[in-house]
């Protein structure tokens, strides 16, 4: 049985990336996709009253798929689901992905795209990001250089490719851009270890690395065996830092275990995630990512409280 509430937020979101009667559709569905979501997504679909064409295939099958790529060609819109990406694919047809997460949770709402876009805006304009809090976090990022990127999760002039459900912008720094410190703090996670922190650590940074990590607990322990992982010195520089604006779904909590999902811990409005890794506009290539996902923090742009806890 399809829940409504779900069957009404992709409905809407369809909507709003402006699918209709006149619209022709290729919808590749991951097989593994459980029938629930199937039926969901087709639901959906069949209310925009669009002409759509469901593809079952796994995305290993995608490349070089010449009946595939015909109808690709011929759509207005593909919609891809699960482990389907855009890099599947050779063409340059608007894409929409879903995301295997509960569409109620993340309601799909116009101003999200005005508030995404305004801050990419502020962010892509001003010269310094700073992130703090009351434990002594404060990381200095200066923006000249860097690159700015954001999903509101529609579809438009210009902004081809969306995800749903979306509300992110992120920034990756430049060489020699970011220096302070940052505390982790019990409640927030480590994505790439899979794991909430549970106990202080301190990250000292450096001219973009981290130059020395405090702590003396399993938290540190598993943060310092991510980093030597790679063995490169590039897996200590800052990637990224990227800010969820997405303001549908419950507010965090203490030890809040959605954190750990890396799609939806970027969603969630406030949380931080803060990257290093690969980072190719610094020029600092790198086999790995390693992602934390902080709430609780500060952030302010020029000076302005953008983010207050």
């Amino acid at each position: 049985m399809v829940l409504w509430e779900a069957l009404d937020a992709l409905s809407h979101q369809l909507e709003l990336c402006a699918v209709t009667a006149e619209t022709q559709l290729v919808v590749l569905i991951d097989p593994a996709l459980d029938d629930r979501q199937i039926i969901g997504i087709q639901a959906a679909v069949t209310r925009t009253g669009a002409h759509s064409i469901d593809v079952h295939i796994t995305p290993g099958r995608c490349s070089g798929n010449k009946p595939l790529n015909a109808a690709i060609s011929a759509s207005d819109l593909i919609i891809t689901t699960g482990s389907h990406t855009v890099t599947h694919l050779s063409t340059a047809v608007p894409t929409l992905h879903l995301h295997s997460v509960p569409p109620q949770l993340f309601a799909p709402h116009a101003s999200l795209k005005r508030r995404v876009q305004a801050f990419a805006a502020l962010v892509d304009d001003a010269d310094t990001l700073v992130l703090s809090d009351s434990n002594g976090t404060s990381i200095t990022v200066s923006l000249a250089g860097g690159t700015t990127r954001f999903d509101h999760g529609f579809i438009e002039p210009g902004q081809h490719r969306a995800r749903f459900p979306a509300g992110w912008v992120m920034t990756t720094p430049s060489a020699g851009s970011v220096y302070g410190q940052l505390v982790l703090m019990p409640g927030d996670a480590n994505l790439s270890g899979r794991r909430l922190i549970n106990s202080p650590v301190v990250l000292y940074i450096d001219n973009d690395h981290i130059s020395s990590i405090e702590g003396d607990n399993p938290d540190a322990d598993v943060l310092r065996a991510l980093l030597e992982y790679a063995n490169k010195p590039s897996a200590y520089g800052v990637a990224g830092l990227s800010l969820g604006m997405n303001p549908g779904s419950v507010a965090p909590g203490p030890f809040d275990a959605r954190l750990l999902d890396p799609v939806v811990s970027q969603l969630l409005a406030g949380i931080v995630h803060v990257s290093f890794g690969e980072n190719l506009v610094a020029d600092r290539p790198c086999p790995q990512t390693i992602t934390l996902a902080l709430q609780s923090r500060d952030v302010h742009i020029d000076g302005l409280p953008v983010v207050r806890n």
